[in-house]
């Protein structure tokens, strides 16, 4: 039941298509990331469902980040590992104009 998050870039083919390209995956094997969301009374991460996938966008990342940075607060190392690696993909998607974040439940 993990959540796996990856960036993935998305290139426009005309008005209503688009292709995507993975850039870079973070796995919630130990669904760690999955179990955050659910504790976590947070915006953006209780938007995140466990068996659907929501996609992110650029404007979406700073909240994201907030999100991630007040969990990890009180989060155990394995946990707090976890969760960085995802705030480095959120950083990079807000970085990118044409990227997106892709939080993919089972």
């Amino acid at each position: 039941m993990g959540v796996d998050v990856v960036l993935r870039l998305v290139e426009r083919l005309g008005t209503n298509r688009r292709r995507f390209a993975q850039v870079e995956i973070v796995l919630d094997r130990s669904d760690r990331f999955a179990r955050s969301c659910a504790l976590a009374d947070r915006p953006t991460l209780n938007r995140v469902d466990p068996y659907r996938t929501l996609v992110l966008t650029a404007a979406d990342m700073p909240g994201l980040v907030a999100d991630l940075d007040a969990v990890a607060v009180d989060a155990d190392k394995p946990d707090r590992e976890v969760l960085a690696d995802i705030r480095r993909l959120a950083r990079r998607c807000a970085a990118g104009e044409s990227m997106e974040l892709h939080l993919e439940g089972d």
